[in-house]
């Protein structure tokens, strides 16, 4: 049976107001208080005349699991299933399941519950079940699905079409595993095993041209950043949904080691293994309905030992930003390695992008004029910051070591700063191929990463996408932007030219 309630299908119409981000030490918890606010905001459902139609209350309520329940809705007999959207539950008889479930029956009570649809949307689940997919509210207006968050005892999950607050969720879980509250404290269920590791995740949610047809160029790194090795046999890493890889037994994260998840098919080795099937997982934020996920790494009791949800929402700095500025040059097809071409000029960060780069094959190396960098268009922030100086440009004629190089197409960041900069784990992203900076890429003051288009050895400062040639100005092209930023999205560095900008 499809019920639909009384209009569902119109928009909620909700005050949004930022969560805050200071820092928020281990022994701290994240904000208790799932209203937030007093009245209308975004604990509330803001109710007026033009939304009424949008939400429904449902009655008798029955409790299914901890992101599931059922109710009956006016004028009918027959309870409806109403699936929490943005939340996801452990499952029946993993640990954490019987308190959520507790703790969502505590949280609806059993007389009267608003439920609220942005789409209307409702799907039915792998057992044939019929659900309504609905974001809950009490009577009084608590959400009932920021109050599971707040406990750590289920993960954000972006449901459906229903994405009525999924950032506000996402942020918020972001805040309660850094307070590392209920599973996220890595012993809730039971102490160890090697508790004392200290482990971290590494989420490549973005492959090199269409996802789809480079399952492989997506994993989720498991690093060990301590002295001992850590057993992970029967551990098993899952984003939002169920759906889990299981290390094989007897395998061994290795002190100060690493081992990578890929998904996709491939030969598997003692640190690279393979989660197989032709099934998309972790989506890039902007390109689908979800605006971003995560990884979650449980051992064997049930506690999650390391966790990365992207893109970062809370706490969301790095050290080299600032710290690096940004060209592009195009082949020069008329010259030769003992030619002496026009020097390239290299920019500091600058507010606006202006100029078109000429067609691939002109006689001189090509440059933005305005490249922008640290993560935005305009004016740069320092390290504490603020913004920027104005620009500055030089012309200076390149050495004889540095002549070769102008032969390429290639992207630069210079580190322009005072101090050492690494960037190991980093990742460019230079039109649709993604490239991961090896560890040891470091950069010391006054250094630069050269990230050629073409094929060669990677080296500390000489980096290859390894794609053919012309790829960033060809026939046709009128501009394009180069990013440096984290596996949580984090922006470090950005170049663009022509006619693009670095939020394009």
């Amino acid at each position: 049976m499809r019920v639909t309630g009384r209009g569902v299908a119109a928009a909620v119409v909700a005050v949004a107001v930022a969560l805050p981000v200071s820092a928020v030490s281990a022994s701290a918890g994240p904000m208790s208080d799932d209203r937030l606010v007093p009245g209308a905001g975004p604990g509330r459902v803001a109710a007026t005349r033009a939304d009424r139609s949008t939400k429904d209350v449902v009655r008798k309520i029955g409790i299914i699991d901890g992101d599931t329940f059922t109710g009956v809705l006016p004028g009918s007999k027959r309870r409806v299933i109403v699936r929490n959207a943005g939340i996801q539950s452990m499952e029946d008889r993993e640990c954490g399941a019987k308190d959520a479930k507790a703790l969502l029956a505590r949280t609806l009570g059993k007389k009267r519950v608003v439920i609220v649809s942005k789409h209307n949307s409702a799907r039915t689940n792998k057992k044939g079940i019929y659900r309504l997919q609905r974001n809950a509210f009490t009577s009084s207006g608590r959400d009932v699905q920021l109050a599971m968050i707040n406990s750590g005892l289920v993960l954000p999950y972006g449901i459906g079409r229903e994405t009525l607050r999924q950032e506000m969720y996402a942020k918020r879980a972001q805040e309660v595993a850094a307070a590392r509250k209920g599973l996220f404290s890595g012993s809730y269920c039971r102490p160890g095993p090697v508790q004392e590791a200290q482990l971290e995740l590494q989420v490549n949610y973005d492959a090199s041209g269409r996802d789809w047809d480079n399952l492989s160029g997506k994993f989720v790194r498991v690093r060990n950043l301590s002295p001992v090795d850590v057993p992970i046999g029967r551990w098993r890493l899952r984003g939002g949904a169920h759906d889990s890889f299981y290390f094989p037994q007897g395998t061994i994260l290795p002190a100060s080691g690493e081992v990578i998840v890929r998904l996709g098919s491939g030969a598997q080795t003692a640190t690279t293994f393979f989660w197989q099937g032709h099934r998309m997982r972790f989506f890039v934020p902007g390109q689908s309905r979800y605006q971003g996920g995560g990884a979650y790494l449980f051992d064997t009791d049930g506690d999650i030992r390391a966790w990365s949800m992207y893109p970062c929402r809370v706490y969301c700095t790095h050290p080299a930003q600032g710290a690096l500025t940004g060209t592009v040059a195009a082949r020069d097809r008329d010259a030769t390695p003992s030619a002496s071409p026009t020097a390239s000029p290299t920019t500091s960060p600058t507010p606006s992008v202006s100029g078109s780069p000429s067609p691939s094959g002109t006689s001189s190396p090509i440059v933005s004029p305005s490249p922008t960098a640290s993560g935005s268009v305009g004016a740069s922030p320092t390290e504490d910051g603020s913004p920027s100086p104005s620009p500055t440009m030089s012309t200076a004629a390149p050495s004889a070591t540095e002549q070769p190089e102008r032969l390429g197409e290639r992207i630069a960041f210079t580190n322009v700063s005072d101090r050492v900069v690494d960037l190991s784990y980093t990742v460019a992203l230079v039109r649709d191929q993604v490239h991961e900076l090896p560890p040891g890429t470091v950069l010391a003051p006054g250094e630069r990463l050269l990230i050629f288009t073409g094929e060669g050895e990677d080296t500390r400062l000489r980096q290859y996408l390894g794609v053919g040639e012309p790829f960033l100005f060809f026939k046709g092209s009128t501009g394009g932007s180069a990013k440096l930023r984290t596996h949580t999205g984090i922006r470090i560095a950005c170049v663009a030219w022509g006619d693009r900008s670095c939020e394009s």
